[in-house]
C-alpha cells in the first residue's frame, strides 16, 4: 500500500485538501496504481521547529524544510522520473509558493516487506505473491 508522508510547515486545511487532490492525481498518473490504495500523512511543524542549512525555518519567506517520503512497491526508473516531476509540480501549485520545492525520497519495497491485516502483503493478495521479489512494472 503506497503511502506518502509530507513534512512541511503548518498550513491551512484548504491547502492540505488541495495537496491531497493534486498529489493523489500525480501519483496515480505516474504509477497507474488505483487511488484507493494510496494514503497521505501530514507531519506539520510550527515556526522554529525545523531547520535547513543550520538555520531555523521562519514563515513563508524562507525556504522551509519540505520533505516527501514515499513508501511504495518498486517502480521503473522512467516511472520514478515522471513521479518526481509530477509530485513536485503538484506540491508547488497547491501551496502557491514557487520556492517551495520538496525533497522527495522514494522508499521502494517488495511485497514480502509489507504487513497488512497480520499477514505479509504477498500472502494476503495472490496477485502480489505472483510477482517477483523485486520486479519492474511495465512502462505503459
Amino acid at each position: 500500500m503506497p503511502c506518502l508522508e509530507i513534512t512541511m510547515p503548518a498550513t491551512s486545511k484548504s491547502i492540505r485538501e488541495e495537496l491531497v487532490q493534486r498529489l493523489t492525481t500525480a501519483f496515480v498518473t505516474a504509477t497507474s496504481f488505483e487511488k484507493d490504495i494510496f494514503s497521505i500523512c501530514f507531519l506539520e511543524y510550527q515556526e522554529g521547529q525545523a531547520a535547513v542549512g543550520g538555520r531555523l525555518c521562519h514563515g513563508n519567506d524562507d525556504r522551509p524544510l519540505l520533505h516527501l517520503n514515499l513508501y511504495c512497491p518498486r517502480l521503473t526508473r522512467s516511472k520514478k522520473q515522471l513521479l518526481v516531476r509530477l509530485l513536485t509540480e503538484a506540491f508547488v501549485v497547491a501551496v502557491q509558493q514557487r520556492h517551495w520545492e520538496p525533497v522527495i525520497h522514494i522508499n521502494e519495497h517488495p511485497y514480502d516487506n509489507v504487513g497488512v491485516g497480520g499477514q505479509l502483503l504477498s500472502d494476503a493478495y495472490p496477485e502480489c505473491a505472483a510477482r517477483k521479489f523485486y520486479y519492474e512494472l511495465s512502462e505503459a
